[in-house]
C-alpha cells in the first residue's frame, strides 16, 4: 500500500450523484459513480490545496499538502472487497474524500474531521454489542487513559481500545456515528460522569433513537475537547511507486535496521505503505508490524517501541488494568480477540507476552513481572539466552479468542 499527501481546506460540498445503486449493478455503477464524485471534488478544491501547498510556515519554511490517492488505485484495492466495506468505503469517501494510504486490506486518512486517523478494514469483526453487527470502522484521537481505566473502559465496549504509550483511544464499528458515541460514552467514564452499566444502557437506548432517525449529540460529534498533535513528516511521492528497499531507505536509521531484520528473518512483507510494513501468519505471530515512526519508551530502560507483533489471545475484562500497569506497549484488544507487544527486537515481545500471560493466568504479580523483565532484558543484552526471548511459553490459539460480547439492543 502507498500513501501520499493531501488535506482540503473545506469540506465537501453536498452531492447529487448516488453512490449506492440497486444490489444487482452495485459493484460496476458504485465504482464508476464514486470515481466521478471524488474526481469533481478533487478538481473543485485545485485552487484551494495549490494556495495551502505555497502557504509560508513559520521560520519561511512551506508545509506541503498531502495528497490523496488517485480513485483509479482505490477502485483496484477495494475491487474484491465485500458489499458491506464497499459502502463502508463510499459513505467515508463522501464525507472525508479519497484516504491517503491504502492497501488489499485497509483504507487510511490521516487527520479527517475530528479524528487524527480513520482506518476502514476490509475484513470485518463480529460484534454483539448494543446488538449484532460488524466494526470495520476504526477512528482514533490522542487521548490519555489512566492505567487503572483500561479494565473498565474494557468491561464497557471491548471495541474502544486505548493506548498507554501511544496515547491513543479508538472505536471500532460500523458507523461513525456509533464510533462517537462510544467515545463520548468512554470519557464519561475515564471522567467519573457515568458507571459502566450506565454507559452500556444509554449506548443502547442512544443507538436505538439514532436506528429510528432520532439524533443526539453524542451520536454527532465528539462532545469534549479533544488535543491534536499533527505530525507531517513525509515528503511527496513521485511515480512508480517505490519498493519496499526504497521506501525503508528513506526511514531513520533505528526503523531501517528493524525493517532488515525482519525482511532477513520473515522475508518481503505482504503490504507497505510509506509508514509501515506488515507480515501475515509469520512464524508464530498472527500479524507484524515495523513502523518508520518510533514512540518513546522507558520501560525497561530507554528505547524506541518500533516492532510490534500480534497473537490471538483472550484477557479477561478484568485483567486489562493489570496488563496495562505491567507495560503499556502491552496492547490488549477484547472484541478482536488479539493482544499485542510492541518494543525494538523480536525476542523483547516474546519477553513481554510471556510475562503477560503470566500475569493473565495468575503465575506473577505486576510488579514481579516487571521485575523479571528487567532482569531477563539485561541478561539478553549481555549474550544470554533466556527461554522467555526465545519463543513463547504458552500455546497460542488459533481463533475463537474474539469476544463480541452481548447484546443490549432487541
Amino acid at each position: 500500500m502507498f500513501k501520499f499527501k493531501s488535506q482540503f481546506a473545506k469540506p465537501f460540498a453536498p452531492f447529487a450523484v448516488a453512490l449506492l445503486a440497486s444490489a444487482s449493478a452495485l459493484h460496476a455503477q458504485e465504482q464508476k459513480s464514486l470515481h466521478k464524485l471524488v474526481q469533481e471534488s478533487t478538481q473543485r478544491m485545485t485552487g484551494t490545496t495549490a494556495m495551502m501547498g505555497a502557504m509560508p510556515m513559520s521560520g519561511g519554511m512551506m508545509k506541503m499538502p498531502m495528497m490523496a490517492l488517485p480513485m483509479d488505485t482505490v477502485n483496484t484495492l477495494t475491487a474484491g472487497w465485500p458489499e458491506e466495506s464497499r459502502k463502508a468505503a463510499a459513505t467515508t469517501m463522501q464525507k472525508y474524500g479519497a484516504p491517503q494510504e491504502g492497501s488489499a486490506s485497509m483504507l487510511v486518512w490521516n487527520n479527517n474531521g475530528p479524528w487524527k486517523r480513520t482506518i476502514l478494514y476490509r475484513d470485518s469483526i463480529p460484534h454483539d454489542f448494543p446488538k449484532p453487527h460488524h466494526d470495520l470502522l476504526e477512528q482514533f484521537i490522542d487521548y490519555q487513559v489512566p492505567e487503572a481505566m483500561f479494565s473498565t473502559l474494557a468491561a464497557y465496549d471491548g471495541s474502544v481500545i486505548a493506548e498507554r504509550t501511544k496515547g491513543e483511544i479508538s472505536a471500532r464499528c460500523d458507523k461513525e456515528e456509533m464510533n462517537f458515541l462510544a467515545l463520548n460514552l468512554a470519557n464519561d467514564i475515564v471522567s467519573g460522569r457515568r458507571s459502566v452499566q450506565d454507559a452500556r444502557q444509554f449506548y443502547a437506548k442512544t443507538a436505538m433513537a439514532f436506528m429510528k432517525g432520532q439524533k443526539s449529540p453524542y451520536t454527532q460529534g465528539l462532545v469534549f475537547a479533544v488535543r491534536r498533535e499533527t505530525k507531517d513528516s513525509d515528503r511527496p511521492m513521485m511515480a512508480p511507486p517505490p519498493t519496499v528497499s526504497e521506501l525503508v531507505m528513506m526511514w531513520p536509521q533505528p526503523a531501517q535496521e528493524v525493517a532488515k531484520t525482519t525482511i532477513a528473518k520473515y522475508g518481503q512483507p505482504q503490504e507497505f505503505t510509506p509508514t509501515m510494513l506488515v507480515w501475515n501468519n509469520n512464524g508464530p505471530w498472527k500479524r507484524t508490524i515495523v513502523y518508520r515512526d518510533e514512540l518513546k519508551h522507558d520501560f525497561p530502560k530507554p528505547h524506541r517501541d518500533l516492532l510490534e507483533q500480534f497473537i490471538d489471545y483472550r484477557v479477561p475484562a478484568g485483567q486489562f488494568s493489570p496488563l496495562a500497569f505491567y507495560d503499556g506497549s502491552v496492547i490488549a484488544e477484547r472484541t478482536k480477540g488479539e493482544i499485542s507487544a510492541r518494543c525494538d527486537k523480536e525476542e523483547m515481545n516474546l519477553l513481554a507476552l510471556n510475562l503477560a500471560n503470566d500475569i493473565v493466568t495468575g503465575k506473577r504479580s505486576v510488579e514481579d513481572a516487571r521485575q523479571f523483565y528487567a532482569q531477563t532484558a539485561m541478561a539478553f543484552m549481555k549474550g544470554e539466552k533466556p527461554a522467555y526471548t526465545q519463543s513463547l511459553q504458552f500455546t497460542v490459539a488459533t481463533g475463537g479468542t474474539a469476544d463480541p460480547d452481548q447484546p443490549m439492543m432487541k
